[in-house]
């Protein structure tokens, strides 16, 4: 074989080829190739003849066109670290490649992120990285100066998690550069989220059930919506208490004499005052859910709510059945997170 190539069009001719490679046992339609090391940047131009054997000397028409841009690919990033913060996001920091190895700007180019639970997962592959919980990969636009500082924040992961991040870098993906050149991949980070407890009570005003007659009782019209704003799944307690100071109405699992009762539960809509059963009682001190406690019929539930899970609480107030004061009562209602077991 001979291999002539250049760098702009010329005048081809075998007896000018670069590269002249010697075979022997070759069947047709066998695929050969070699190894060429050339300039970077740079669009290259190739010919090819083929001559049989020596005592015969024929040598094969010229071959068709081939053409090659050697492209050159940002570094590998080595520098890749992920600290997570008190909040429970994770800080993650590097030192950018160049658009050509550690060297030139990046325009028009690309971060890849990806981020996994499991530290053996196959990271070349391309599919399945869309569960931001698990396994995830981010793309971000940028424009670059070579060996600067970066750095994001990846918020809303899941807490007490320990999460493995790679990153890549890709120039532009224009004209003979397209569709862009990825860099290898990067070191491994890994870090640990920080837990978060965190719940929403809405609305934070008060709910006025309006004058109510001795042993009477109603369903509020309108149920709180309980949020979990952690990063973890959460249960919740609760608690009620009389706000109003020196009043002689008390907290009772039952009404009486100056004794209210107030009954709690979660459910998608607003129940009856019969759906709500002895679990649904609210005590002076916390009384944390269950799978049955303050729940209207298991649909909806204040244990292992998942991170940004909502829920409906309602309640039912009972009036005392015989009252020592007409003033206005306002009762006080507790509601904690924890950890869910």
């Amino acid at each position: 074989y001979k291999i002539q190539y250049a760098t702009y069009n010329i005048s081809w001719d075998k007896t000018n080829a670069q590269i002249t490679i010697s075979t022997s046992g070759v069947n047709p339609h066998t695929v050969v190739s070699t190894t060429i090391t050339l300039n970077e940047e740079t669009t290259y131009y190739f010919r090819i003849w083929t001559r049989d054997e020596v005592s015969a000397g024929n040598w094969s028409a010229i071959s068709y066109g081939a053409t090659c841009w050697c492209r050159i690919a940002p570094d590998s990033i080595t520098t890749l670290s992920a600290l997570a913060e008190l909040d429970g996001d994770i800080k993650l920091s590097w030192i950018s490649p160049g658009d050509d190895g550690t060297t030139g700007q990046i325009t028009s180019g690309k971060w890849k992120i990806k981020w996994s639970t499991v530290s053996t997962v196959d990271w070349n592959t391309s599919s399945g990285w869309n569960d931001y919980d698990d396994r995830y990969e981010l793309l971000i636009d940028t424009d670059t100066n070579s060996l600067s500082e970066h750095s994001i924040t990846i918020t809303g992961l899941h807490g007490s998690v320990t999460y493995y991040f790679r990153i890549w870098t890709r120039d532009e993906s224009t004209g003979a550069n397209f569709p862009g050149n990825w860099s290898e991949i990067s070191n491994g980070a890994t870090t640990t989220v920080t837990k978060v407890i965190g719940i929403l009570v809405e609305p934070t005003t008060y709910y006025n059930y309006g004058q109510m007659d001795i042993a009477q009782s109603s369903v509020c019209a309108k149920a709180f919506v309980i949020k979990n704003t952690g990063n973890i799944n959460e249960i919740y307690s609760i608690k009620a208490n009389p706000s109003i100071p020196s009043t002689p109405w008390q907290i009772s699992p039952s009404p009486g004499w100056n004794k209210f009762t107030l009954k709690m539960a979660f459910h998608p809509s607003r129940p009856a005052e019969a759906d709500f059963s002895s679990d649904d009682i609210v005590y002076s001190t916390f009384t944390t859910c269950s799978n049955t406690k303050f729940s209207i019929d298991g649909t909806e539930k204040g244990v292992n709510v998942e991170k940004g899970g909502t829920r409906n609480l309602w309640h039912l107030f009972m009036m005392p059945l015989q009252t020592t004061t007409t003033v206005q009562q306002k009762i006080t209602i507790t509601i904690t997170a924890g950890e869910n077991p």
